[in-house]
């Protein structure tokens, strides 16, 4: 197998424009992209974790999360040593 262009044989050359090209599309489709990046469903485990921090149970007026439970207990002491709503 003769070296390509410093050293790099063509077919891995070839591997490494592929991927640029996927990856400056992906770029492309994110500058265009318009929803928010915080999605309805983490702050909804934030206030599941908050409810921990204060109660010690991961529930909304009653509702328990039904998926994401871990991620509340993860989250929840972040709330037992500062409330975003005292700056408020």
């Amino acid at each position: 197998m003769t070296p390509g262009i410093l050293g790099i044989p063509a077919h891995l050359w070839c591997l490494i424009g592929a991927m640029f090209l996927i990856g400056l599309y992906h770029v492309l489709q994110v500058l265009e992209r318009s929803n928010p990046w915080i999605f309805p469903d983490e702050v909804r485990y934030t206030e599941f974790a908050r409810a921990v921090g204060k109660t010690g149970v991961p529930s909304i007026q009653g509702e328990l999360p039904r998926a994401g439970w871990l991620q509340s207990y993860v989250l929840s002491p972040a709330w037992l040593f500062d409330d975003p709503e005292h700056f408020v």
